[in-house]
């Protein structure tokens, strides 16, 4: 079978659903969630860094730490600016 064919649903079969009704926690949860995103104000910020110099310091560090040592993430070496 190609990807292709994998991708596209026989016509003859519709899709089942089950419908299950949302009661209690759950409920009170989905309700707490739609109002959040209806009046909760929704952005998003982008920044772009050159990381080149971070990227080289990190595999040199990591390359001085010990075999059986975990290998260091940028985590420890970025600051949020504070």
């Amino acid at each position: 079978m190609t990807a292709a064919g994998a991708a596209a649903a026989p016509a003859d079969h519709p899709a089942e659903t089950t419908e299950i009704k949302v009661i209690g926690l759950r409920r009170l949860i989905a309700e707490r969630m739609s109002e959040a995103k209806r009046s909760i104000p929704h952005f998003a910020y982008v920044e772009e860094v050159d990381v080149t110099e971070l990227e080289s310091l990190r595999h040199h560090l990591n390359l001085s730490r010990p075999e059986n040592a975990a290998s260091l993430s940028y985590l420890p070496l970025v600051r949020d600016g504070h």
